[in-house]
Formats: C-alpha cells, structure tokens, sequence
C-alpha cells in the first residue's frame, strides 16, 4: 500500500509541475517540483523492490511506473546537463498522466501481491527492467523529436515558440542517441528472456505466441531505424519524424506484448 501512496504522491507532484510551467510567474518553480516528483517515484519504486525482494515489473501497472520514472529521468538529467529548465517540463503533463493511470483501475492495489524471487523470477525482472528502458528511451526520443520540430518551426516562421529550447544540432543528436540505446536494451532484454525460458522450461517467451510475435515485431523496427540512424540515412526533420512514428507504434504493441 506505501507504493501506491507514493506514487499517487509523485503523480500529484508532476501534475503540479506541468501546471506550473503554464504560467510565466510560477514557471521557476516547474523543475524543483518534477524532481520531487522522480525523488517520490524512484523511492516508491525502490520501496516496492525491497518489499517484495525483486525488481518491481511483475505488473502491467508496476511495469508502467519503471518506465514512467524512467522516461522522467531521461528529460530531467538532459535539463541539467544542458542547464534547461523548460526541457525538463516539457513533457511533464503526459507523465502525470501515465503516473496516476493505474490509479484508475481497480485491479492495481489487488496486484500489489508478493511475487517469486527465483533466480528465473529474477531474470525475467531484469529482461522486463531493460525493456522498460528501450520504451524509455523511444519516449524520450519522441519527445525530443517534437522539440526539434517545434524548435525548427519556431525559427523558421521567426516566432518565439521554441527559443527556450535546445539548439537543433542538439535536440537532433539526442534524439539519435536515444534511439540507439534503446535498440541496444531491447537485443539485451530479449536475449535475457530467452534465456529465462529455456531455464525454466516455460512458454514465456513461447515463439508462436503473441508476445513473441509482436516483440520480434518491434526489434526488426528498431533494427531498421537503428541502422538508418548510424548509417546517417535520416537525420534533422525526417529523423524526428521517424522517433514519433517509432515510439507511437511500439506503444500500440505494447499491449499484445503485456497480454
């Protein structure tokens, strides 16, 4: 039940956030608040940890909040590597959202049970762990994808829309950046999976399943855009626009994947 309680608590924080990043009078304010909301996340996730002596990805809803926390620390440690407030908050609405989600359905607080830690149970905490950081990471670049477009507009109409936000050089190498680590996590997360399986001798990752179907899906699609971006075959505009596209559709198959 503390987990739920401090969750709800770093929802509350991000929402406030991104309520005052709206306003000029109390924008100062939105980054303090998000890091409360992370420092709130991160310890509630680390609390539901010990509790039940695994890594919290059990559950869809718990799995959701790792890559929430996540996702959330990507934007706020590239605010303070790039001393960008706005950078921070930019997203901080969608990750309110996300955060308070579960509180929505009845089943949350049941599936707050005990789970196994069997070094299989382990395996598979870590192969969901790194998953939850490829979906991060494809977020994240999602997110800087729709700042460099904004950013580019901004300059291109001569308007003062993005001139809070990084340099185009900038935005366009991060969302590169992201992109390849999150391929990187999902090849390792995989090759965790699979090993966990023939471990235990298990259909969890069952190659005619669904999950597998709609995981190998998603890693050909990373694999794609992972090698487009090294081999700099996109970049600038259609390279944000491919992050966006990327990050939408590996949301959409999430869903079969948590089935």
């Amino acid at each position: 039940m503390s987990f739920a309680i401090i969750v709800f608590v770093a929802g509350v924080a991000y929402t406030l956030s991104a309520i005052a990043s709206f306003f000029e009078k109390t924008s100062r304010f939105a980054l303090p608040i998000a890091f409360v909301g992370f420092v709130a996340q991160f310890n509630g996730l680390l609390t539901r940890s010990v509790e039940i002596g695994a890594i919290p990805t059990g559950s869809p809803y718990e799995l959701l909040e790792v890559i929430v926390c996540i996702f959330a620390g990507i934007q706020l440690a590239f605010s303070l590597l790039k001393r960008n407030i706005h950078t921070g908050t930019f997203s901080m609405l969608p990750i309110a959202l996300l955060t308070l989600l579960p509180f929505g359905c009845p089943l949350f607080i049941q599936t707050l049970q005990t789970s196994n830690t069997s070094a299989v149970a382990s395996a598979k905490g870590l192969h969901a762990l790194l998953a939850a950081l490829s979906y991060a990471c494809m977020g994240a670049s999602a997110c800087f994808g729709i700042m460099y477009l904004r950013q580019k507009k901004s300059l291109r109409e001569k308007s003062s829309g993005g001139k809070f936000l990084p340099a185009l050089e900038t935005l366009s190498a991060t969302v590169a950046l992201c992109i390849e680590i999150a391929f990187f996590a999902m090849i390792i997360s995989i090759a965790i999976g699979l090993w966990a399986s023939l471990k235990a001798d298990s259909n969890f990752f069952e190659l005619r399943s669904i999950k597998f179907i709609a995981a190998t899906i998603l890693l050909i699609i990373q694999t794609i855009v992972y090698i487009l971006v090294v081999s700099n075959c996109v970049h600038g505009t259609r390279l944000a626009k491919v992050a966006i596209a990327m990050a939408v559709f590996a949301c959409l198959l999430l869903v079969p994947i948590q089935i």
